[in-house]
């Protein structure tokens, strides 16, 4: 009787009958080498041989009972390798030497194809058992692959399975026998195993290639043909594409695809090599057949709105990086790139924090400049020493274009920076001329009403920090002083001013222009004046009139009207006065509801006025007082008086009284044209035929102003 060689393992079956004599002898071949994992030994060859002898019917009754007395079974290579595999439990060695197996009976024909047993557990490349199937991509060994080369293992670690490079060494009693592409035929079609090439569903996973991988471009080539291939690129690889420094360009090193430029003979001489990262055709060879899936990956292909973008990056990074410092003919380059971006009309960089306008100097390199450091023209000259004026770097009209309108460089030193400028004087200079006066002050006044919307850091500055430009008696006109604003005041009334200037020389008053291009601009100036907080005279004066005076001593009264009105409009209406509607009807607006008073004796009056801690008076007696405060003129009396100095002190009240310091230049032509119309007693018709003899004319809005019920239709003689 037969015995079981080992029942210590139901799994384990001892003794086998071929399924025919040449399963017999493959399998002897692998059975020592499984030995440890399943004992198989065959019946003896003799006693088959007598087996075999027997009819076929007998055969299989013998079969029957040594099945039934000692568990003998029918053993073939297919049932060996099915046994096999059901005792994995992801065993290594096991896992490996079954693929092997299965590869040479492929190989020999006991089995039919390498997908018959697909579905087998996968060794990875850490020595990992995959029972499961695994639903990402399983990739080939790396030592007979490409994909090692773009560093798929780091970058897709979790969406891939690298193969073990074991299932590459067979045992050595197959070695010569089961060729190398076999084992590459049949890891690819019974493990669906991949080189990064034939891969045609790529993970959503970034891709990071980088310069040290030392990638020739042959191999770039070829993986944008794998590119151009797909027919989808997932986001996350097509951004990581984008944004990895693999592209090799000819002046600027390795950057990414949506920094770099083709040039496909599109550009013209618009940009060079050196300007921005041109791509490196002689590393690549000709990329025209991939012009549309470098386009996808970023790449600027043509002159367009993308490519003024990608411009600008460059800049961008240059200035951060320190590229121009070191660049052979940057200023060259950067006019190449302003006047791309201009024929662009790039806006980008419209009111940018960022020092984005490169300075050239005297040698060969530069500074980055911010456009608030920066204007266009400084034709004056005051900021040559504190701003970047860009007409002396840039000659061309269509970058100095570019920079204003596109960029938002000031074309010349605004309010602010004449303010900033005008608190770095205050703290050098005791002494300014009337020109630096006139060039700083003239942009203060005229911007300021648009300063004090923004509310802008310059003039919370300018507030507390800025000094007054003053003139005093002792010093002349000629020489300007600079003095807080509590220390001066606003000359608005010339016969006080002139009152005290005569007997206290060093009292100080606000600075106005002397010329009559000035007028425009002055009115804004003695508002920026009040602003800073300077008193006009009229403001703090005290006036106290002589003891006695009463209206007894009256002879009589009188009323300024319409013919004073008309004579003053007609002469401040004039070109050469340059007096705006609204200033003009302000001076008049003084004139209203005045009474002249016709005394023997005007009498002394005294005015008083503190400033800076100290009080000043002064005594005044004349033959004519306006007392704004009384609204009234008082005028000597006729028969007590010469009449020519009474004409003239009427009409130099009236010229002083309305047009005040910052108007001094008006002064004595109004005067003199006061006197001309107070020959003909005021009388309205006779003005206006003066003013047609002299061809002066009143604005319709004058000649409303007129009509109002409150300007008298007589004038009052005053002889």
């Amino acid at each position: 009787m037969l015995k079981l060689l080992a029942p210590c393992d139901k799994n384990t079956i001892s003794l086998y009958i071929p399924e025919n004599s040449t399963d017999m002898s493959f399998l002897s071949q692998w059975i020592s080498h499984f030995a440890s994992w399943i004992s198989v030994r065959f019946m003896p060859s003799n006693i088959m041989k007598i087996a075999k002898s027997i009819s076929e019917d007998d055969f299989r009754s013998l079969y029957r009972w040594l099945g039934k007395i000692a568990g003998v079974q029918y053993l073939s290579v297919r049932s060996y390798v099915t046994k096999l595999i059901s005792l994995q439990k992801e065993n290594v060695p096991l896992s490996l030497s079954i693929v092997h197996l299965i590869l040479h009976a492929v190989e020999t024909g006991y089995v039919g194809n390498n997908k018959e047993f697909s579905n087998l557990p996968i060794v990875d490349s850490s020595g990992t058992v995959h029972m499961r199937k695994f639903m990402g991509t399983v990739l080939l060994p790396a030592s007979i692959s490409k994909w090692p080369r773009y560093d798929l293992a780091s970058s897709w670690h979790s969406h891939i399975l690298c193969l073990s490079e074991s299932y590459l060494n067979v045992p050595s009693f197959l070695k010569g026998r089961v060729r190398h592409d076999l084992i590459v035929k049949y890891l690819t079609e019974a493990m669906g195993a991949l080189d990064i090439f034939d891969i045609k569903n790529p993970p959503d996973a970034p891709l990071t290639l980088r310069s040290h991988l030392g990638l020739s471009g042959e191999e770039l080539t070829l993986f944008l043909a794998w590119l151009k291939n797909l027919w989808y690129i997932p986001p996350k690889l097509k951004m990581s594409l984008r944004e990895s420094e693999w592209v090799k360009t000819v002046k600027h090193g390795t950057r990414k695809p949506s920094a770099c430029f083709l040039d496909l003979g599109r550009w013209k001489g618009l940009l060079l090599a050196g300007d921005v990262p041109f791509v490196d055709t002689q590393c690549f060879g000709d990329l025209r057949s991939f012009e549309s899936i470098l386009k996808e990956l970023g790449m600027v292909t043509q002159p367009g709105s993308s490519a003024a973008a990608a411009v600008a990056a460059h800049v961008e990074l240059s200035l951060s990086s320190g590229i121009m410092q070191h660049s052979e003919g940057q200023n060259d380059i950067a006019k190449r790139w302003y006047a791309f971006l201009r024929s662009e009309m790039w806006m980008g960089w419209r009111n940018t924090t960022k020092p984005v306008i490169w300075i050239p100097d005297h040698s060969s390199s530069g500074t980055w400049r911010r456009i608030d450091e920066c204007v266009i023209h400084d034709r004056k000259g005051l900021f040559h020493g504190t701003l970047c004026v860009l007409d002396l770097y840039y000659r061309n009209e269509e970058i100095l274009s570019f920079f204003k309108d596109n960029v938002g460089v000031a074309e010349t030193p605004n309010a602010g920076m004449h303010c900033l400028l005008w608190i770095n004087w205050s703290e050098r200079k005791t002494r300014i001329t009337e020109e630096e006066c006139q060039n700083m002050w003239s942009v203060i006044a005229e911007g300021w009403g648009l300063l004090k919307q923004k509310r802008s850091t310059e003039l919370k500055a300018f507030y507390s920090k800025c000094r007054i430009p003053c003139t005093s008696s002792s010093t002349g006109a000629e020489q300007i002083l600079l003095a807080q604003p509590s220390e001066i005041l606003l000359s608005d009334d010339l016969v006080l001013t002139e009152a005290f200037q005569k007997a206290f020389p060093s009292l100080k008053f606000a600075w106005y222009p002397r010329n009559a291009d000035a007028s425009a601009w002055v009115d804004q100036l003695v508002q920026c004046y009040k602003d800073l907080g300077v008193n006009q005279i009229s403001d703090v004066v005290t006036v106290e009139s002589s003891k006695g005076l009463t209206r007894d001593m009256y002879f009589e009264t009188g009323s300024i009207g319409r013919g004073v009105y008309r004579a003053i409009l007609g002469y401040l209406t004039g070109t050469s006065c340059n007096v705006s509607y609204q200033t003009r009807k302000k001076m008049v607006r003084q004139l209203q509801n005045v009474k002249v008073c016709f005394m023997n004796d005007v009498g002394k009056v005294s005015y008083t006025l503190c400033i800076g801690g100290k009080v000043y008076s002064v005594d005044r007696d004349t033959n004519v007082r306006w007392e704004k405060t009384e609204r009234t003129m008082y005028v000597r009396t006729r028969g007590f008086c010469n009449k020519a100095r009474v004409a003239y002190e009427v009409t130099s009240e009236l010229a002083k009284g309305m047009v005040g310091g910052e108007r001094a230049e008006l002064v004595n032509g109004l005067r003199d044209w006061l006197l001309m119309s107070l020959a003909v007693h005021f009388e309205d018709d006779a003005v206006k035929d003066l003013l047609c003899a002299y061809n002066m004319r009143l604005t319709l809005e004058d000649e409303a102003l007129l009509q109002e019920g409150h300007i008298p239709v007589e004038t009052v003689l005053f002889f």
